[in-house]
């Protein structure tokens, strides 16, 4: 139970700096 809730914490976090990323991307560009 640990475990899977430590991985989806991973995995939004990963989610959340790619989601960052891309949209400071689009703000540079833009």
């Amino acid at each position: 139970m640990r475990r899977l809730l430590a991985n989806h914490l991973v995995v939004a976090t990963g989610v959340i700096v790619v989601a960052l990323s891309l949209l400071f991307a689009y703000l540079r560009t833009g």
